[in-house]
Parts: C-alpha cells; sequence; structure tokens
C-alpha cells in the first residue's frame, strides 16, 4: 500500500474525561490509526495540533477552559483541511448543527459505540481518498468497505464466523498471489499491493478486478454453508444499505457495482409511491377558491424520494437528479395580510433566473395553508424545488395595528433527496434568524409592510448572512 495513503491517520483526541481517551486510543489503535496526541483541555490539544499536525481531531464538547466554536475555528486556523469530529451526548443536536455550521465535520454520540466510531472513520477515508487511482485500487476498497459493513450488522455469533470465513480465503489469496494482496488482521482487510495512483497494464487490472471479484462469490459462497440462506441474504440487505449510503459517490463516479450472487441483487429496494394522484404545479388562488392538493410535507427522505419519482411526465429523471455544483439557493421572506395578499417581499440573491420565477410566486402560497403552527418548520418538494419554511407574525401599532404574517424560506433548485435531507436539518438556524427577523419588525417605525422590510437594513443584511450559512451547509 502507498505510503502516503497510510500517513493520512494521524489522530489527537482532546477530552477532559481520562476514561474517553483511554477508549479511544484503544479503538483508534485497533483501527490502525495512529494516536498522537491525548490532550485533556484546550490549550494543551490546540498545541499537539500545531506540533503533530494530525489529520484527524476528535474534540469533546464541553471542554471547562475555552468555548467549543472558538477551539473548532483554532484547529482551522491551524489545518484549514483537518478533520475534525465533535462528540457530544445524544439531545445536543442544536448544539451540533451550530458547530458543524463553524467548522466541524462530524457527530460521534456518547456514549461511544464502536459501530459509530468506525461509520465516521469510513466517512473520512472516503472523503480524503486519493485522486487518480486506479480501478483495481477502488474496487478492492469498495469490497473491503462492504466487508466492514457485514461485520458491523452480525451479531457476536455470526461475526466470528464471517471473520473466520474472511481470514482464512484472504490469506489463501496472499499465499496464491503474494505479488498483488497483501493480508492486515487488525483491522482486518486485503489490500492490493499496488501505488495507488501508478498506472498498470489495462489486462493486469482486469485480472485483478476479476480475482477480488471471485474471492466476493467464494467468501458468501462458504458463508452460505455455515449461516441459514434467509438469515445471510437479510444479513447481506442490512449492509448494503449501510455500504451504499457511504459509497455512492465512488458508485456514481465508477459506475461500479457488487456483483450478483446466486440471484441475490446488491440493490436499493425503494418502498411503493404511497399517493397515487395526479400532481400539479401550485397556483395563488384566493382563500375562498384556494384548493389544497395532498402533498407530503414528511423529512422522511425515502417518503418524499418516493412521491418524487412517482410521476415521471414532467419530472426530471433520476439520473438528473445527481448532486450539482450549479445548484441555485435562495432565501426568501414571503408576507400576507388582508390589503396585500400573499406576496415576496424580499428575495436574497435578487436577481432571480428567469426559469425561478414561477417558484418565486408560488412559495407564498404555502403561507395560506390551513393548520400551520406558528414558528413551527416544515418542508415542501416539488419536482423542481423544494424550501423549509417557517410562519410568523408581528404586530405592531405603527403598521396600521394589524398584525402581519410573514413567512421565511430556504428555496433550493434543482432539487434533490440530498437536498432535501440537508434542508429538514435546519429548522435550529431557520428558527433563529426567523425571531430575529420579527424583532426588527416589531421594533420599526415604518408604516407601511414592505417598506418595513424592505427599508429596514437590518433585514436584508440579516438575510445575507442567513444566506451565507444555508450556502456552507449545502456544500459540506
Amino acid at each position: 500500500m502507498d505510503v502516503r495513503w497510510v500517513e493520512n491517520r494521524k489522530v489527537i483526541v482532546i477530552d477532559d474525561s481520562l476514561y474517553q481517551r483511554e477508549l479511544l486510543f484503544s479503538q483508534l489503535t485497533k483501527d490502525g490509526y495512529d494516536v498522537v496526541g491525548l490532550a485533556e483541555n484546550a490549550k494543551d490539544g490546540l498545541r499537539m495540533v500545531g506540533t503533530q499536525r494530525p489529520n484527524i481531531v476528535i474534540l469533546d464538547i464541553s471542554l471547562p477552559d475555552m468555548p467549543t466554536d472558538e477551539i473548532i475555528r483554532g484547529l482551522r486556523s491551524l489545518l484549514p483541511n483537518v478533520f475534525i469530529i465533535v462528540s457530544a451526548p445524544l439531545g445536543m443536536e442544536e448544539n451540533i448543527h451550530y458547530l458543524i455550521r463553524v467548522g466541524a465535520n462530524e457527530f460521534l454520540p456518547k456514549p461511544i459505540e464502536k459501530s459509530h466510531l468506525d461509520y465516521i472513520l469510513v466517512k473520512y477515508e472516503i472523503t480524503n481518498f486519493p485522486e487518480n487511482t486506479n480501478l483495481a485500487f477502488v474496487i478492492n476498497f469498495l469490497h473491503q468497505l462492504y466487508y466492514t459493513q457485514l461485520i458491523q450488522f452480525a451479531d457476536d455469533e455470526y461475526e466470528k464466523i464471517i471473520k473466520r470465513v474472511l481470514i482464512r480465503n484472504f490469506k489463501n489469496m496472499v499465499r496464491k498471489y503474494p505479488e498483488r494482496f497483501i493480508f492486515y488482521e487488525n483491522p482486518l482487510k486485503l489490500d492490493v499491493v499496488l501505488s495507488y495512483n501508478k498506472k498498470i497494464p489495462v489486462q493486469l487490472e482486469k485480472v485483478i478486478i476479476r480475482q477480488i471479484e471471485n474471492l466476493f462469490q467464494r467468501n458468501l459462497n462458504d458463508l452460505e454453508k455455515k449461516i441459514p440462506l434467509e438469515i445471510l441474504q437479510s444479513l447481506l440487505q442490512e449492509s448494503f444499505m449501510s455500504y451504499y449510503s457511504l459509497a455512492k459517490p465512488f458508485i456514481d463516479a465508477f459506475d461500479y457495482s457488487l456483483p450478483e450472487w446466486k440471484n441475490f441483487k446488491f440493490k436499493i429496494v425503494r418502498p411503493s409511491p404511497p399517493m397515487q394522484t395526479e400532481r400539479q404545479k401550485l397556483q395563488y388562488i384566493s382563500n375562498t377558491e384556494f384548493s389544497w392538493p395532498d402533498i407530503p410535507i414528511s423529512p422522511e427522505i425515502e417518503r418524499i424520494n418516493a412521491y418524487r419519482f412517482e410521476n415521471e411526465r414532467g419530472l426530471a429523471s433520476l439520473k438528473e437528479l445527481k448532486w450539482k455544483n450549479d445548484v441555485n439557493a435562495f432565501v426568501g421572506l414571503a408576507m400576507f395580510d388582508e390589503i396585500l395578499g400573499p406576496v415576496m417581499a424580499q428575495v436574497t440573491p435578487s436577481v432571480v433566473p428567469e426559469f425561478m420565477e414561477d417558484t418565486m410566486k408560488i412559495i407564498p402560497s404555502l403561507m395560506d395553508r390551513q393548520g400551520l403552527k406558528d414558528m413551527e418548520p416544515f418542508l415542501h418538494s416539488e419536482s423542481d424545488f423544494g424550501s423549509l419554511n417557517i410562519v410568523f407574525s408581528v404586530r405592531s401599532e405603527k403598521m396600521r395595528g394589524m398584525s402581519l404574517d410573514l413567512m421565511l424560506s430556504i428555496i433550493v433548485s434543482p432539487i434533490s433527496a440530498n437536498h432535501l435531507l440537508k434542508l429538514s436539518q435546519m429548522s435550529g438556524i431557520l428558527k433563529a434568524t426567523a425571531a430575529q427577523i420579527l424583532y426588527h419588525l416589531s421594533e420599526s417605525d415604518v408604516a407601511d409592510p414592505v417598506s418595513a422590510i424592505k427599508l429596514k437594513s437590518d433585514i436584508p443584511d440579516l438575510l445575507n448572512v442567513f444566506l451565507h450559512e444555508v450556502r456552507t451547509f449545502l456544500e459540506y
């Protein structure tokens, strides 16, 4: 294995708990990572990071000597590309979302479970996978990743069986082809003896890939002899779902699928669409005439996915919905009162592409939906855009003494399942921004509501900052 690839595994742990430091040291060392520092406070941790220059920092959320966001900013100033994992008890999701916006990469729940840690470390490996990698190296990496997930999903009894089968067959491969493969028992894996970025003859590459795939078949055949087929197939499918979520960038980039085994196909099984009615684009009509179609607003990503691909007519195909660098993100502030009706009072950025103009007309109509709760975020999905929205009201005697209904929205187009999932995770910052807008408007001395929004300089500035946070989170 290429030495530079091995060197990307230096870790520093910063935690005031001796038990947590020792636990992480033990688990990371077993996984082949080089723990180059253990610090009990932020000051010592930052000093170690400056001298040891690790690839990964695992940071406790509640160190006594410095706020966590300041520590993250300090780590980023020392090492802009360091992979920061924040460790915290469950129930602190709002804090974690903020720290991720500040610069953290991942959240490791406490009490720490090895499966959670391993999952995050695999994401790190994928994020830092070498560029210009030859295909044999990539395919072997994918197979080893799948074996890892298979082990993690098995109970203690089946885990021992799987490990015994893999160890035996991995060792046999090394005995037969010592010039091509190398075996590691801790952590358990089989590597290709190739420099990851060195070109090799096409014929040799095909031979190595065929050997890797034949080994895959042999491993599953051996497991079938020791594990009941129904249980084995269930394990294979559950492991594949986890593997797919981690490996999707490689699967898409290299168009590679795990080989079929005895009519068992490794594929994502999507649920049947929950609704069969025709969907139409929304157009705002008056209160008495407006009839709401049945639109799923549940944040569960599979349900949204099923809805979006149900009706092929007029919808983008699945291939067209892959992540795009040219995604458009907007922040909109809509308003509704008895005189003006629903209008988009402010959009940031102010220049809206022509294909988004209809969307900006649809968004305000969402305010008129029955049953929306004040300051309760809700998700909306159409064929070409998605939005996270929050409705709130402001009352000011200077604004005709009436209650003004407002809606703050994050609007993304083109939309994808990945974007919708990210939108569903932004409720905290959406609520905070809406609360600040509410405060500014309640203190406004401008009588006209639209002018209060457009002329109150604090609000456009606030929306600009909010948009920056949104784009940063979507690109993360």
